[in-house]
């Protein structure tokens, strides 16, 4: 819904936007698709990235997004000079519709939370073991061990997640 706010907040300022209503709601249909879009994308990041790229994949997606900025400005700059204010919205609403379609045929991510548990004792772990086993818990997708910093990453489903059984194999 917030990449269609974008599209159609784009036909508005094309068809409308020297009406102050159509402009207002417009620039509302806007500002609300994008906010909503500002907030979502990095979440959808770190939802989907192994726990141990987590970092890689966030600084992966400001590097886009600022880079997107760059070559948005320039492309906008160089249709504006060709054609116009119209042909800008038009290339804008374009490319939101064609996003649009490529985000409605993907698979919705799966509603996994990460946790962040420490090992006890002071007793040299098996990581690639001692992972598999938390793997086996209920609720658990993904387990990495890293035993330099005594924790596990996980990735959890909170519906089902055992943790306690977590904790207990922790100790």
């Amino acid at each position: 819904l917030a990449i269609a706010a974008l599209a159609v907040s784009q036909l508005m300022l094309l068809a409308g936007g020297r009406q102050l209503f159509v402009l207002l709601g417009a620039i509302t249909l806007f500002f609300a698709g994008f906010n909503v879009m500002e907030a979502s994308l990095p979440s959808l990041i770190t939802k989907t990235s192994p726990p141990t790229a987590k970092g890689t994949a966030a600084g992966v997606y400001s590097s886009s997004q600022f880079l997107g900025i760059f070559a948005g400005g320039v492309a906008g700059g160089w249709i504006h000079q060709i054609g116009g204010s119209a042909a800008v919205f038009l290339a804008s609403a374009g490319i939101a519709l064609v996003w649009f379609v490529v985000a409605a045929t993907m698979q919705p991510p799966s509603h996994l939370s990460t946790r962040l548990i420490r090992l006890g004792g002071a007793l040299k772990v098996d990581a690639p073991l001692l992972a598999a086993k938390f793997r086996a818990l209920e609720g658990v997708a993904e387990a990495v061990v890293v035993e330099e910093e005594r924790v596990v990453y996980l990735k959890v489903d909170s519906r089902t997640f055992d943790s306690a059984g977590a904790q207990a194999l922790a100790t």
